[in-house]
């Protein structure tokens, strides 16, 4: 016998591999047969599977802070799909201001943040996300090269400096690096983190009128 859909059954099934994939996935039989084809079915049961698999994963929640939506979107998409190391649960900032509003509101594991935004730029805003909350880890995300701002993320507090262009490998490597206590940052910055840090980017009173 054959189990087919409310709506008239494009999909066409036996009973018996309807009730092994329902059994598989946990979803009832009467979901499984509105699927109106084979290949929707097994797209469906691709991502359900998918699902499954991160829901074992280690989660780490991240706050991508860009202005560029496209930015924003296309490194959530490299998050999710990317990796098969930890459960990303993803939420986004389009400036350092809302950035800072958020973490003030939800720990978030990682902020990956960018430097040139509006209101106030991403190293300011890592300054005041870490006077806030000193366990935030901060990874900067960018496409300056020039050594003044890396540094000025360092001395601000961020773990660690990637390019916006980097393979989703070396980001995982970097998160990787920064959750299990390290630093990330090019080698040619290394020798500037063997010196104090002043904080000097922005005042005192700056950073505490944004933590208020």
């Amino acid at each position: 016998s054959s189990y087919s859909d409310i709506e008239g059954g494009k999909t066409k099934i036996s009973a018996e591999k309807l009730l092994k994939i329902s059994s598989a996935l946990d979803v009832a039989p009467d979901v499984i047969v509105k699927f109106d084809t084979e290949a929707a079915l097994n797209g469906a049961a691709n991502h359900l599977l998918r699902n499954a698999i991160k829901l074992g994963l280690r989660k780490i929640n991240v706050l991508i802070v860009d202005d560029l939506s496209v930015i924003r979107e296309g490194l959530r998409l490299l998050l999710e799909q990317g990796n098969d190391q930890y459960n990303f649960k993803i939420a986004e900032a389009k400036h350092g201001e809302e950035a800072i509003a958020k973490v003030k509101k939800f720990h978030y594991d990682i902020v990956l943040m960018d430097y040139q935004m509006p209101k106030i730029n991403g190293a300011e805003a890592t300054q005041v996300i870490v006077a806030y909350n000193p366990n935030v880890n901060v990874l900067a995300f960018s496409n300056h090269e020039e050594r003044s701002i890396i540094n000025s993320f360092q001395k601000a507090g961020a773990k660690g400096y990637v390019m916006k262009n980097i393979e989703i490998i070396e980001l995982i490597k970097a998160i990787t690096t920064i959750l299990n206590g390290g630093n990330y940052f090019p080698n040619e910055v290394l020798p500037d983190l063997l010196r104090p840090k002043n904080n000097s980017i922005k005042t005192k009173k700056f950073v505490q009128e944004k933590i208020i």
